[in-house]
């Protein structure tokens, strides 16, 4: 039989029998080691398709640059940037989630082979980065003063010693500093809640039985504590008398009006008001003094708030 007419009833052959044996898939959720198994493969894995990508697109960009007038002209710098940006991520992306879909199929059997393959290490005490991540994670607040209070600081010393803003008014100064350390400020609050936020479903990392695990393993380890379990008894509050399930009504009586908390609405139309009211009816300087005596008192009272709010002080 020609070779043509062979691969006419060999490959449908061939297509059926590899739809009767589809890809098999845990069915379980994976433990602490094989879920930082996946993550680690995956995280490599589209770590060289970016590496790869980056160079491939940077170098394409650079030669079109070069060459090309019209691509010179068409594009800005973030549009040429973004040429090379974004096939990188989209290549970290794509690389990335195909490894995690690979690594599971026949069952977890390359996993199990992986992890039967790694040596048992046991541990005493949390690495250096999971001290960090638990430290990220219960101080959030404290870490983001930790890194913009000395942010605010350089800045405003790069502002009174550069040649260009040295001679500057304070104010002018402060503005400057306020402007870049606000974008610090934004860019290290998302970054650290982010990271905060996708810690919360696992929880801390600690050691156990001599491995790193995470808070979320521990339950787990714990007796399960059925949701029937307590059906059919009927539930009684301290004194015998049965509870009937009447939600109790909040009261608001004996509550204390707190004033410092609508401070705020007081001081923070109060200090453009006070500047555009003065301006032209006292000095200069004593203006500027004003303004910044109420912006300082108005930090001072944030701060005072902050620091005695229990909500900060036990998570912050």
């Amino acid at each position: 039989m020609p070779k043509g007419e062979t691969d006419l009833y060999e490959r449908p052959r061939a297509v059926a029998q590899e739809m009767l044996k589809p890809d098999r898939h845990l069915d379980r959720p994976l433990d602490s080691t094989e879920r930082n198994l996946v993550s680690t493969n995956a995280a490599w894995s589209g770590l060289l398709s970016s590496l790869g990508t980056g160079v491939v697109s940077g170098a394409l960009v650079a030669a079109a640059n070069t060459f090309s007038p019209r691509f010179r002209g068409a594009l800005g710098v973030s549009g040429k940037t973004a040429l090379i940006v974004t096939p990188t991520l989209g290549a970290f992306a794509f690389s990335s989630q195909i490894s995690i879909n690979g690594v599971t199929k026949d069952g977890g059997g390359s996993i199990g082979a992986a992890t039967a393959a790694a040596p048992a290490a046991t541990v005493s005490s949390l690495p250096l980065w999971c001290r960090a991540a638990n430290q990220l994670y219960e101080s959030p607040f404290k870490t983001i003063m930790a890194v913009c209070a000395p942010a605010y600081g350089a800045l405003f010393y790069h502002e009174s010693t550069s040649p260009a803003t040295a001679n500057m008014l304070l104010s002018q100064r402060l503005i400057h500093t306020r402007v870049y350390g606000q974008a610090i400020v934004v860019c290290t609050t998302a970054a650290v809640f982010m990271f905060s936020k996708s810690m919360e479903a696992e929880g801390a990392y600690t050691v156990m039985e001599g491995k790193v695990q995470r808070q979320a393993d521990l339950a787990k380890h714990q007796k399960m504590r059925h949701w029937y379990s307590d059906l059919g008894k009927e539930k009684v509050h301290a004194d015998g008398s049965p509870d009937i399930g009447v939600e109790p009504v909040p009261s608001f009586a004996g509550k204390e009006f707190n004033a410092d908390l609508f401070m705020p609405l007081i001081y923070v139309p109060l200090i453009p008001l006070v500047v555009v009211g003065l301006r032209g009816r006292v000095a200069p300087v004593t203006l500027q003094r004003i303004s910044m005596g109420l912006i300082g008192s108005g930090l001072a009272h944030a701060g005072s708030i902050m620091f005695t709010d229990s909500s900060v002080t036990t998570h912050g």
